[in-house]
């Protein structure tokens, strides 16, 4: 059985996010439609190979999002 908190708030959003490289739980993640997920710090730390501006590429779909 799922938990209030694992339900998407309003609009579909998450309430809780987990990023895919350290595997936390935190109030906010930079995400893509297709369910990944990378924190800030993780960002930070892979920016050379996900971004070149204010843009980012998913590394799962390849989708072009654009940063926060």
């Amino acid at each position: 059985m799922k938990k209030a908190a694992d339900k998407p708030a309003r609009f579909g959003r998450c309430r809780q996010f987990v990023c895919a490289c350290c595997r936390r739980t935190l109030p906010f993640c930079l995400n893509c439609p297709c369910g990944f997920q990378i924190c800030e710090e993780c960002f930070k730390e892979n920016q050379w190979g996900l971004s070149n501006g204010p843009t980012w590429v998913c590394p799962d779909c390849g989708r072009i999002r654009m940063t926060v």
